[in-house]
């Protein structure tokens, strides 16, 4: 994988060999699951690894609740309780909200202890797990509390996906094509020619994903130049993905990411209008606009919240040419707003 802490396409009876040093040396050993991983894998992960049989389980609620200021507190309060000390050890077993939230408990609870990340969601294998990004939402906003951590090691067992419903693959699938738009062409063409998307046809890409989403992070860990390409899409989708979360209708991240990727496609004026088509027409097929969209005006609390931002200016990663972007690409926000009415003015 290029990445000495990346253990790639791992079986589940061999899920922790690559961390049994760790687990031996650590004073504790804690998993974060969320509570339906925990139904569905939980028993056959410590049957399948019985180095992890003294370990304290912690259940936390599935996606994004997770994410909250209170789950953050408890596990908190479970290690203060059980005197953990700097040599525990943290396996964080679930999806992007899990190593989300995991990730940020780790990092800072006296001042870092060591923790692992086993992705189960093809969000998480290709994007969510890798590059140390940490975060919890706060007032509704989505990762606005967070920090920069790397997990000491990164597991990837696409075993975990035989489970995944088709929202949560497709949802994976969204930051896939994402991956290729910006930084590979060869790659967009592949999923072009993709007859069918399921777990057994979309494996054979996530090794490449994974390079691209670690070479990026490697040239800019902490997302000041080429990482902030990673957010094609992400501007108006994590506005979108904020906006269902408050109205407690919550669409997938991936799905609001490839609406935000039509969008931010519309508003690339170096790409040219048959690359557009092309595109937007793909993401169309796959992840259908709503019946309903929200009006600008109810997005403009989210999009004034974006991290990307710069003294008020909205910032963008748009698309030159399939395979090639450019980041900090300023739009006027009346300009935005027309894009957004022409984009989903049938809604």
């Amino acid at each position: 994988m290029d990445h000495p802490n990346i253990s790639w396409e791992v079986e589940l009876e061999n899920l922790f060999d690559s961390i049994q040093e760790e687990i031996d040396q650590a004073s504790s050993t804690y998993i974060i699951i969320d509570e339906k991983i925990s139904q569905i894998w939980l028993n056959d992960v410590l049957e399948q690894c019985p180095q992890l049989a003294k370990a304290n389980i912690i259940e936390i609620p599935e996606g994004e609740a997770c994410k909250e200021w209170e789950i953050l507190h408890h596990i908190w309060e479970q290690w203060i309780e059980d005197k953990a000390d700097r040599q525990a050890l943290l396996i964080n077993i679930g999806g992007g909200s899990t190593t989300d939230l995991g990730g940020l408990a780790a990092a800072l609870y006296k001042r870092g202890i060591g923790f692992v990340n086993v992705p189960t969601t093809l969000t998480g294998m290709v994007d969510a797990a890798i590059g140390g990004k940490t975060a919890i939402n706060f007032h509704h906003i989505k990762n606005s509390i967070g920090t920069f951590q790397d997990a000491d090691q990164l597991i990837v067992c696409p075993v975990f996906l035989e489970s995944l419903p088709e929202e949560e693959l497709l949802s994976g699938f969204a930051e896939m094509i994402k991956h290729s738009l910006i930084a590979d062409a060869s790659l967009w063409e592949a999923y072009n020619d993709l007859e069918e998307i399921n777990a057994a046809t979309i494996v054979p890409f996530i090794k490449r994903n994974i390079q691209i989403k670690n070479h990026i992070v490697f040239e800019d860990p902490f997302e000041e130049n080429i990482r902030k390409q990673l957010n094609f899409g992400h501007t108006l989708g994590h506005a979108l993905e904020s906006y269902w979360l408050e109205k407690q209708t919550p669409l997938s991240h991936g799905y609001c990411v490839a609406l935000g990727m039509k969008y931010a496609t519309a508003l690339s004026v170096q790409l040219d209008t048959e690359a557009k088509t092309e595109i937007t027409a793909f993401l169309d097929e796959i992840f259908p606009n709503p019946e309903q969209m929200p009006e600008w005006n109810d997005l403009l609390i989210y999009l004034n919240q974006d991290k990307k931002n710069q003294k008020g200016s909205l910032k963008f990663t748009l698309l030159t040419s399939i395979g090639h972007a450019v980041h900090d690409q300023s739009v006027d926000w009346e300009e935005a707003q027309n894009c957004y009415n022409r984009c989903f003015q049938s809604n």
